[in-house]
């Protein structure tokens, strides 16, 4: 399937589930009904690549920064295929995965949010 189609796809795939979506810059951005905004990319260059993230739901203060790296390194250890990641000291956690074909990813879109949800709850629930 070609990348245009692939995107199509997922847009039907998230209006079907009743997400509201929009493309941004190549971004499938999506909200769920509490409003959350969710973000899927596929990658041109590699059909079978897909990334999904929940993007900037923190940001470090300079005073807090060791803690915070320590807490998201002792998460991502723990948690399967789920990352929290830093730029510019906004924390995102991010879902990167390989699937066969072009449907695949679709069987598993429930449990890679639900894995997302499972990082943000260790990030929360140590942050304190």
């Amino acid at each position: 399937m070609k990348f245009e189609d692939k995107r199509n796809d997922a847009v039907s795939f998230l209006k079907e589930k009743n997400y509201s979506v929009a493309i941004e810059e190549n971004n499938i951005v999506f909200k769920d009904e509490s409003k959350n905004t969710w973000i899927i990319n596929f990658d041109k260059n590699d059909p079978t690549f897909i990334r999904i993230w929940y993007p900037n739901f923190f940001v470090i203060e300079d005073n807090d920064r060791n803690k915070i790296l320590k807490l998201i390194n002792d998460i991502n250890y723990k948690i399967k295929i789920a990352k929290i990641i830093e730029v510019n000291s906004k924390l995102s956690v991010v879902i990167e995965a390989f699937f066969i074909n072009d449907q695949e990813y679709k069987k598993h879109f429930k449990r890679y949010l639900s894995i997302i949800g499972a990082a943000l709850f260790q990030f929360y629930q140590n942050n304190k």
